[in-house]
């Protein structure tokens, strides 16, 4: 069976289960602790908590910067110095003595196991330390996505069409100036300095001394002056009130012959008054569309111009002589148009009249 081969093939995810998504959690959750492991470790770096190890990995990037071809040694000493010598004294520590001696024995048998990185154990201390990092992970992802989207993505999606084309025209006019400015920037010296300054910035000590000695660069009431000036030059330079796209949509409302010669049954709205010649009818399939007028939506991208409302086209023969329809009669009061047999010189069991309404975008 296809749907059974399709459910059990191995490369389709399997469908979602809140028992496998529990038993997922729980495996997540006891082996997610070497992530919040590196972030506690990331974060004391830069807040200076181990001044000694911030200042050796910026001096580490700053060389690496300026001498690009000693990336190259970093893979190998990241895992020899976080890995491999760790292991290493776990499984010969040194004895104890007062007096000094190389931190890594070099001889005699292991004095330990080696460690193991195993999930911790759903029961253990750690397993409820991994849960709780989680629980703040999540609060703090879902923080640090809302200030994204209301510092960036809200300015930068058009919400605000006249905020976002001024700073699509700073980015295009400073864009261009940095790719005619850059053969005469420094960039290796521009990244160490930024990256200095910006884990200096870290420091509190540092931080609170710098805001306290340096003055306000920008007094408030310039910033006033500079923030409706930016917002007059939207107004005056930034058009945006282009006139929207109209068209005309239409409807054929389709209606069959009942059991009496006056009796119709509305049957669909559709997009083709399904003539005897339709591809559609010539299959004896129905005509595609909806029972209720208000059920139709307009085309993909437009919308129905506010205040607007579907309008019975008067003009029948109009359209009738511009879709070339044939073997057709049409009723010039209630602008209906008939199905007709020219040699029986009767009409058929459909009819169709036309409505339009305009749309926007």
């Amino acid at each position: 069976d296809t749907s059974t081969t399709q459910q059990t093939s191995p490369d389709e995810p399997p469908p979602f289960s809140v028992s496998l998504m529990a038993k997922n959690f729980r495996k997540f959750s006891s082996r997610v602790g070497i992530v919040f492991t590196i972030q506690n470790y990331l974060v004391a770096l830069f807040t200076w908590k181990k001044p000694i190890e911030t200042i050796a990995t910026l001096t580490l990037y700053s060389l690496a910067v300026l001498h690009p071809r000693l990336l190259t040694l970093f893979p190998g000493l990241i895992v020899i110095s976080t890995i491999m010598v760790p292991a290493f004294v776990t499984r010969h520590p040194p004895p104890p003595s007062q007096l000094p001696q190389l931190p890594i024995p070099s001889e005699g048998p292991p004095l330990a196991n080696a460690p193991s990185f195993r999930p911790v154990s759903e029961l253990s201390m750690d397993f409820l330390i991994n849960m709780r990092d989680l629980q703040n992970a999540m609060d703090l992802f879902a923080t640090v996505y809302d200030r994204c989207v209301a510092s960036f993505i809200n300015p930068l999606s058009f919400y605000d069409e006249r905020l976002s084309s001024a700073i699509f025209l700073i980015i295009m006019v400073s864009s261009c100036l940095l790719f005619l400015l850059s053969p005469l920037i420094h960039w290796q010296l521009v990244l160490v300095a930024t990256t200095w300054l910006f884990f200096l910035m870290g420091n509190q000590q540092f931080r609170t001394y710098v805001l306290k000695q340096t003055p306000e660069i920008i007094p408030e009431t310039q910033r006033k002056t500079l923030y409706e000036q930016f917002h007059t030059y939207q107004l005056n330079h930034i058009i945006i009130d282009e006139n929207p796209q109209k068209c005309q949509v239409e409807i054929f409302e389709l209606q069959r012959k009942g059991h009496t010669v006056k009796e119709w049954n509305s049957w669909v709205f559709s997009p083709t008054p399904y003539e005897k010649l339709s591809a559609a009818r010539s299959a004896n399939q129905r005509p595609p569309g909806t029972r209720f007028l208000d059920d139709v939506a307009p085309p993909k991208g437009w919308k129905f111009s506010p205040g607007s409302a579907w309008v019975l086209d008067l003009y029948a023969d109009t359209w009738v002589s511009n879709r070339c329809v044939q073997n057709v009669e049409v009723d010039s009061n209630e602008k209906w148009v008939y199905d007709y047999d020219p040699a029986s010189k009767c009409r058929g069991n459909w009819r169709r009249r036309r409505w339009i309404r305009t749309c926007i975008r």
